[in-house]
Formats: structure tokens, C-alpha cells, sequence
């Protein structure tokens, strides 16, 4: 960018606004535009937040631009009647029902002594906080507040992250025992020799070490993906409803997240590096599973958002069933193994 002496004479002395597709460059050219002392505006969201107010103005000249000899298409889909159904069943009966099961499951489980079983409530009441953050989003701001949406996607990272540490410690001090300095590791039979009792490396840290390295590398699946510019209105039966995937959202998705796992691994694997070799460090297992939550996330909407990037409406289905799925097979484990892991929880049926 030039200085105060490129900008063409005829905006001298004007109030410039900026627009993009997504709303970033046009905010990058407004910063350096506001450092030389000229008035400048960014248009948050650019030409994919265009398509939000247009059912207010569709029927304007200037509802449609010319650009490069075409016109830019009005930013209206008709949706087939399953895809209409698809996206009244997840926002009408799909969110709610794993929104109570998760504050209902989180009640139980944060009651509990057991510490694993306590790292899994809080898992499902972060998760539950993100949702609420989610509904709020779409109920009060048609899905347009950042902050909304941050703490959602923030929530859903934390969420898995205390879920992968609340599976890690469950299998460790209930079948492993690799931890415990005074109990014998299950995995001896398959190890031989154990770092317990003689001067040999570790088969499981190593194996812990292999899948940090393995992560980190998969880290850049999603940081190298390319960015949707899907955004359309359409109905959803008698509603009008605005389907975007916006850029900051995305950035977070798919920059943000994964460059943070990358970090919080990578630490994970200095503080194996440093500490004792017996035993993996509690510090090292709690910054693996921050990591593994936000590549987790991050890779699971870039997924969604690569394989129906043209019908959105799908990659929100799928992601509210996911997230019922998520929430179903805890209740699944938890049944199935409730005369351990819920010994004098009674229900009456």
C-alpha cells in the first residue's frame, strides 16, 4: 500500500468505505488507511454479509451489480423439501433434545467423587454453554454476532478437550494403571520389560510421543484448506433464513484452531522431553488433550465445510446430529458400564 499521495484525487478529502468479500482486506486497507489520517470505514462481513439484508432491498436497482460484463446473482436458493426438513428438524427437535440430555447428564456426573466422571460433566456443561451461546445466535442476532458464535466454537474445543482427558484418566486409573507408581501396568504383556522396574524406555510414553508428532503433522490438514464463499438466503417452509459461512469464522476454523493444537502439542512434547521418563507428566497430558480438542474441532468444520460448502444447510444438519451423537454414546457408555461407574445411582423406570 502507498501513502497519503496515491489515493486518487477524487476521494480526497471523502469519507471512504471499504468492501471486500469477507470483510478482512477491506479491515487491513481501513487500518492503514486511518494510520495516514484518512476517514475510512470497513464493511464488516463485505459482499458475503451483502446477501443478509438483501430480501429488504430485493426489489432496488441496487440489489444487483455488474461486475466484469455479468451481474452478480441475486443471493437467493430454493431448497428442495427434504433440505427444508433436514434443516427444521436439526434447529427444532435435534439441538433441544442433546441440549437437555447434556444438562441433565452434566447434573449427575458433576456430583460425583470420581474424577474422570467429574472431567466428563464439565466437558458436557461447557459444551452445553456453547450451545446456549449457539441458540441465543440464531434466536436473537440471526446468526450474526461474533461474539455469539466465538463463544460457541471456543466451548465446543474446550468441551472435547476435557472429554479426550476425562477418557485418558478414566482408562488409565480404571484399566491401565500406568500411572500409579504402586500398581502393575496392564500393558506389561505386550511392553515386556517396564519402566517401572527396570532401566528400559517407556512403550506407552513412546507411544504417546509418536501420536503428538502425528498430530502435529495432521495439523496442517485443515490450515492449508481453502475458504468457502458460500452465502445465499432461503426458506426454510414459511421462514427466511440466511445461510453464511463468514470468513472470520473460518479463520478461526481453520487457522486459529489448528496453529493453537500445533503450540499446545508441541509443548505437550517438550514437558515429555523434560520431565521423567517413567511416567507421562500430568501438565503434558492436560496441554495434549487442549491441543487434540482444538485440532478436533477445527478439522471437524473445515470437514463439514468442504464437503457442503455449496449446501450449507447440510453441513449445519450434519453438525447438530454429530453433536447428538456426541452426547447419546456418553449416556450409551455410562449405562452399559453403570454398575461400576454408577454404582448407587438408582433409576427408577
Amino acid at each position: 500500500m502507498g501513502g497519503a499521495e496515491a489515493l486518487p484525487r477524487a476521494l480526497e478529502g471523502k469519507t471512504l468505505y471499504l468492501v471486500c468479500e469477507g470483510g478482512i482486506l477491506s479491515a487491513q486497507a481501513g487500518r492503514h488507511l486511518d494510520g495516514l489520517g484518512i476517514e475510512a470505514y470497513n464493511v464488516r462481513g463485505g459482499m458475503q454479509d451483502w446477501g443478509r439484508a438483501w430480501p429488504q432491498f430485493k426489489d432496488s436497482p441496487y440489489s444487483r451489480f455488474e461486475l466484469a460484463g455479468g451481474i452478480l446473482q441475486e443471493p437467493f436458493r430454493e431448497m428442495s423439501t427434504n433440505e427444508q426438513g433436514a434443516a427444521a428438524l436439526a434447529l427444532l427437535w435435534i439441538k433441544p433434545t442433546y441440549m437437555l440430555l447434556s444438562a441433565v447428564v452434566s447434573f449427575v456426573l458433576l456430583s460425583r467423587k470420581d474424577s474422570d466422571l467429574r472431567h466428563l460433566g464439565w466437558s458436557l456443561l461447557i459444551f452445553l454453554i456453547g450451545e446456549i451461546f449457539c441458540a441465543m445466535n440464531y434466536l436473537f442476532f440471526k446468526d450474526n454476532s461474533y461474539f455469539s458464535e466465538y463463544m460457541h466454537s471456543y466451548s465446543m474445543a474446550i468441551a472435547f478437550s476435557l472429554a479426550a482427558y476425562a477418557l485418558l484418566e478414566g482408562l488409565d486409573e480404571r484399566l491401565v494403571h500406568f500411572s500409579q507408581a504402586d500398581q502393575r501396568c496392564e500393558m506389561l504383556p505386550v511392553c515386556g520389560p517396564c519402566a517401572k522396574y527396570k532401566p528400559v524406555r517407556c512403550g506407552i510414553r513412546r507411544i504417546a510421543q509418536l501420536m503428538g508428532l502425528a498430530l502435529l503433522i495432521l495439523g496442517l490438514i485443515p490450515l492449508l484448506s481453502p475458504f468457502s464463499y458460500t452465502a445465499y438466503n432461503t426458506n426454510i417452509f414459511i421462514a427466511i433464513h440466511y445461510y453464511i459461512h463468514p470468513f472470520v469464522h473460518q479463520w478461526f476454523e481453520a487457522r486459529y484452531s489448528p496453529l493453537i493444537a500445533i503450540v499446545l502439542v508441541s509443548l505437550s512434547l517438550l514437558v515429555m522431553w523434560l520431565t521423567p521418563r517413567i511416567s507421562i507428566h500430568p501438565l503434558a497430558r492436560i496441554l495434549f488433550c487442549l491441543g487434540a480438542g482444538f485440532f478436533g474441532f477445527g478439522l471437524f468444520r473445515v470437514g463439514l465445510g468442504m464437503l457442503y460448502a455449496e449446501t450449507l444447510v447440510w453441513a449445519t444438519f450434519w453438525e447438530e446430529l454429530t453433536e447428538l451423537m456426541f452426547v447419546g454414546a456418553v449416556i450409551y457408555v455410562l449405562w452399559v458400564f453403570r454398575h461400576t461407574l454408577l454404582p448407587d445411582f438408582k433409576i427408577q423406570l
